[in-house]
């Protein structure tokens, strides 16, 4: 499957604004809100989870600037997954120490978990790559940051 194909310019956001992390995960999960895939109900219950997750300290942060927070919650048909970059960085608490950079926000539904290890196998993939992660850094908008996912995809 061509991962890179589950992005859009309704789920890729090339400047948040935040500065935390809980103002972080609530601007992805407007993202989320916004492209209309997902109802109500449902997006209150992976804001619930993903909060539940902040609180403990489970913020996904894998370090190299990138987190990939990630819910599994029932309502949901498919995987979704909105990415957001920081230009300053937020303090996820990751286990190098380093800012986050890049979030990839993974929802996906209960029953469904090879379709949602997949793509978390894609995002791990593509972000232990150096090249990606600098790339990325510097992308000054939705249309490059859809372009690099498609090259680093190799299509």
């Amino acid at each position: 499957m061509d991962h890179w194909r589950c992005f859009s310019k309704q789920n890729v956001l090339a400047n948040l604004k935040s500065n935390d992390v809980q103002g972080a995960m609530d601007e992805t999960l407007a993202v989320l809100a916004k492209a209309g895939s997902i109802n109500k109900e449902v997006l209150e219950s992976i804001r619930a989870k993903i909060k539940e997750k902040v609180e403990v300290g489970a913020t996904g942060a894998i370090g190299h600037g990138v987190s990939v927070p990630h819910v599994k919650v029932p309502g949901i048909e498919k995987s979704h997954v909105v990415f957001a970059l920081s230009r300053e960085g937020i303090e996820f608490g990751a286990g190098d120490g380093e800012p986050v950079h890049m979030i990839f926000l993974v929802t996906g539904p209960v029953d469904a978990p090879e379709e949602h290890l997949a793509l978390m196998r894609w995002i791990a993939s593509i972000s232990r790559n150096p090249d990606f992660r600098n790339f990325a850094k510097v992308c000054k908008n939705q249309k490059e940051i859809l372009e690099l996912f498609k090259e680093m995809s190799g299509a």
